[in-house]
C-alpha cells in the first residue's frame, strides 16, 4: 500500500519537473536563438514481489528521464542594424567574457560595438573573429572584434566585416568565427542566451561560417526561438491529467489504507 503511494508521489515529482521544462520554453518564446527543450519521463527499476504465480516484478513510479534541447532552426527576422546576424544551419557564435579568457557560445547574434570599439552582446561578452588582410585572408589567430576607428560596416555571408571609409575606400576587416561541438546537447546553459562548453559537450571545434558543416551568416537578421507555442500549450494537456491522476491514486490510498487502520484498530 505504502509502495503504491510513494509510486504515485515519484509521478508527481516527474510530471512537475516536465510542466517546468514547458513552462521554461513558453517563457521564452520571444527570446533570440532561444532553443526549445523537452522533458521525457522514464520508469524507475521495478522490485520482485511474491505472487501465487511465483515472483513478479512491479514498478516503483517514474523520474524525469532527461531534458534535450531541439537545435531546429528558428525563423529569421531582418533588422536594420548592419551588426545583427543570424546563423543559417548549424554552429554558435564564439565570444569572450570580459576581463578573461572563458568563452562563451550563443545562437543570439544581436551586437553592436561598445564605445571602445568592441563588437559585443547585450551582456558585454566580445564577439570573436580572425582579422583580415587587405586581400581578405586571415592575418592571425581568432581574437577579439575591434574596430580601430568609426566607418561604415557591412557584413556577408560569409561573416566578413567590411569597412567603408570616408575616401570610398572598402576593406575587409574581421571574419566573424564560429564553433560546434560533437555533442552539443551537452552544453552548459549559462542565461543570458549563452552556453558553455563542458565534458559531455566536448570541445569546440572553430572554422569559418560556411565550412566544415558550418551555417552561413544571414546578416541584418536575428534568429528567432524555435519554441512552436501552440504544441508546447498541447502538451500540457498531458501532463496536467497524469499530475491529475496520480493525486487521486494518492488520495484513493490513503482512504483504503484508513479504511484498514480502522479495521485493525
Amino acid at each position: 500500500m505504502i509502495s503504491s503511494i510513494q509510486s504515485s508521489v515519484s509521478a508527481l515529482k516527474a510530471f512537475g519537473k516536465k510542466m517546468g521544462v514547458t513552462s521554461n520554453n513558453i517563457a521564452n518564446v520571444n527570446t533570440p536563438g532561444f532553443k526549445s527543450k523537452t522533458g521525457v519521463i522514464q520508469d524507475l527499476p521495478s522490485q520482485a514481489v511474491s505472487t501465487m504465480a511465483g515472483t513478479a516484478q512491479v514498478g516503483c513510479g517514474a523520474a524525469l528521464g532527461g531534458v534535450y534541447s531541439s537545435f531546429d532552426q528558428g525563423f529569421f527576422e531582418s533588422t536594420e542594424n548592419t551588426t545583427d546576424m543570424a546563423i543559417g544551419g548549424s554552429g554558435f557564435f564564439v565570444l569572450r567574457e570580459e576581463g578573461s579568457d572563458n568563452l562563451l557560445y550563443s545562437r543570439a547574434g544581436n551586437f553592436r560595438f561598445d564605445r571602445d570599439g568592441y563588437l559585443t552582446n547585450p551582456e558585454g561578452y566580445v564577439v570573436q573573429g580572425w582579422p583580415l588582410d587587405e586581400n581578405g585572408a586571415i592575418a592571425g589567430s581568432v581574437r577579439d572584434i575591434r574596430m580601430e576607428a568609426s566607418q561604415g560596416i557591412d557584413v556577408d555571408v560569409d561573416g566578413i566585416i567590411t569597412g567603408t571609409y570616408s575616401n570610398g575606400e572598402i576593406i575587409p576587416l574581421f571574419q566573424v568565427s564560429l564553433a560546434d561541438f560533437n555533442n552539443p546537447q551537452g552544453l552548459q546553459v549559462e542565461g543570458g542566451n549563452l552556453l558553455s562548453v563542458t565534458r559531455e559537450s566536448g570541445v569546440a571545434m572553430t572554422n569559418s561560417p560556411g565550412t566544415h558543416g558550418l551555417g552561413s551568416i544571414a546578416p541584418n537578421s536575428l534568429e528567432g526561438s524555435n519554441v512552436d507555442l501552440a504544441k508546447e500549450i498541447t502538451d500540457t494537456i498531458p501532463t496536467q491529467t497524469g499530475y491529475e491522476a496520480n493525486l487521486t491514486v494518492i488520495k484513493t490510498r490513503d482512504e483504503m489504507l484508513g479504511m484498514i487502520l480502522d479495521i485493525l484498530g
